[in-house]
């Protein structure tokens, strides 16, 4: 199902999504590189088991932020890889801003002090 809903619709986006669509804008991925790749971008701090893995790509791919891809070469053909979409990309970009945005104002207000 494709969305025709505008990047900004879908923020805020949990940690979990975020976290997902940030593993793969480095590249396509399947299940278990993605559960990986999600627990070092956030430094241990976002666990993402199977159960809720699958249920988060079921989710983000019927809002149209990621799809199936086909098996990259050499990869086991069970193995389902899925990929970050253009409107993925956006909502992800979109996300980004906004956190940083929130950080400036951190900043700004003493909250988050630069050393």
């Amino acid at each position: 199902m494709t969305s025709n809903k505008e990047p900004g619709d879908f923020l805020p986006l949990t940690p979990r999504f975020f976290h997902l669509l940030l593993a793969l804008a480095e590249g396509p991925s399947h299940g278990y590189e993605m559960m990986k790749q999600v627990r070092h971008l956030s430094t241990g701090k976002v666990k993402i088991g199977p159960g809720t893995l699958y249920e988060s790509i079921q989710r983000l791919s019927s809002h149209g932020l990621i799809k199936k891809r086909k098996a990259r070469p050499g990869n086991d053909s069970r193995r389902i890889d899925y990929e970050i979409t253009d409107l993925g990309a956006k909502v992800l970009e979109a996300e980004a801003v906004r956190l940083a945005e929130l950080v400036t104002h951190a900043t700004a207000i003493g909250v988050l002090r630069t050393t």
